[in-house]
C-alpha cells in the first residue's frame, strides 16, 4: 500500500468517526434532487460525505469532507440510494477542490467547493440549488435537513436511503449559550429530540424552501436534542461565486 493510499485512509477514518440523518424519514426519488454524495471505491467507507449542486460544474461540500488526492473519490448524483445507480444517478469525477483559506487556522470554517471534470446533465432528478440573495436566515424559519449518514449513533449503522427531517433555525444568541466562542459564520437549527445530523452527514444541505441556508458541518448532535451547529452560506455565499461564477 502506497504511502498516500494510507493518508487517504486515515483521512476517511476521521471523516466517518467525526462526522446520518438520525431518527429521519425516507426521502423519494427525486425529492432532493441538489444532493449528491460523496463516495469512495474502499469498500469500507462508500458514501462518507454529501454535497450540493450549484452548477453544472460545482458541488458545495465540507472541508472535513476533502481528501488529500481528487482521485480516491467522487460524486454520485441523481439517485436516493447511493448503493445503486438506477436508472438517474450518475457518476463524476472530481477535477480540482478548492477549501476556504480560513479553514487553515480554523476548523469550523468547513466548507470547501469541488469543480468536476465534465457537466453534470440536469434531469428530473438532477438539478442545482439557489444560493441565498440575502440574508434571510432568522429564528424559527423552517428548514428541511437532508442526508445518508449514520441513523443509530450507538450501532453505527448507515442509511443507504436518503433521508431527511424538518427543523428550524435556532437563535444564534441562545445557541452561544450552549457553544460559547460560535462563529457569525455558524447556524444552528433544532429538531425535535431523537432527529439531527450525524456522522457522514458532513456537507449535507439545509435548504429554506428553495434556498440554500446552511451545510451540516462536522459538529453534529445526532440528536440528542442540542442544537446542531452547521455552516451559514450566506456568510460565504462572495468567496462561492468568486469560484462558480468565473
Amino acid at each position: 500500500m502506497d504511502h498516500l493510499t494510507v493518508i487517504v485512509l486515515l483521512a476517511l477514518f476521521e471523516i466517518s468517526s467525526v462526522v446520518g440523518i438520525t431518527g429521519g424519514y425516507r426521502a423519494r426519488n427525486g425529492k432532493f434532487p441538489y444532493q449528491v454524495s460523496l463516495q469512495t471505491d474502499f469498500s469500507e467507507f462508500g458514501n462518507f460525505c454529501s454535497g450540493s449542486i450549484l452548477n453544472e460544474n460545482w458541488v458545495l461540500t465540507a472541508a472535513s469532507c476533502v481528501l488529500p488526492d481528487p482521485s480516491y473519490y467522487y460524486v454520485v448524483a441523481g439517485t436516493p440510494d447511493w448503493t445503486n445507480l438506477g436508472k438517474y444517478g450518475t457518476k463524476h469525477r472530481i477535477d480540482v477542490v478548492f477549501i476556504h483559506p480560513d479553514n487553515a487556522n480554523d476548523r469550523s470554517i468547513d466548507i470547501a467547493l469541488i469543480q468536476l471534470e465534465n457537466p453534470i446533465q440536469f434531469s428530473k432528478n438532477v438539478k442545482s440549488i439557489n444560493l441565498p440573495d440575502s440574508d434571510i436566515e432568522k429564528p424559527g424559519l423552517p428548514v428541511v435537513v437532508s442526508g445518508w449518514g449514520e441513523n443509530n449513533k450507538i450501532t453505527g449503522e448507515q442509511n443507504k436511503k436518503l433521508h431527511y427531517f424538518n427543523a428550524k433555525v435556532f437563535d444564534r444568541n441562545y445557541c452561544r449559550e450552549k457553544y460559547p466562542g460560535l462563529l457569525d459564520s455558524s447556524m444552528c437549527t433544532i429538531s425535535r429530540k431523537g432527529q439531527g445530523v450525524c456522522f457522514r452527514d458532513s456537507g449535507s444541505p439545509i435548504v429554506a424552501g428553495d434556498v440554500l441556508i446552511g451545510m451540516a458541518s462536522n459538529r453534529i448532535s445526532c440528536g440528542n436534542g442540542n442544537p446542531d451547529r452547521n455552516i451559514r452560506i450566506w456568510a460565504f455565499v462572495d468567496w462561492i461565486k468568486s469560484y462558480i461564477n468565473e
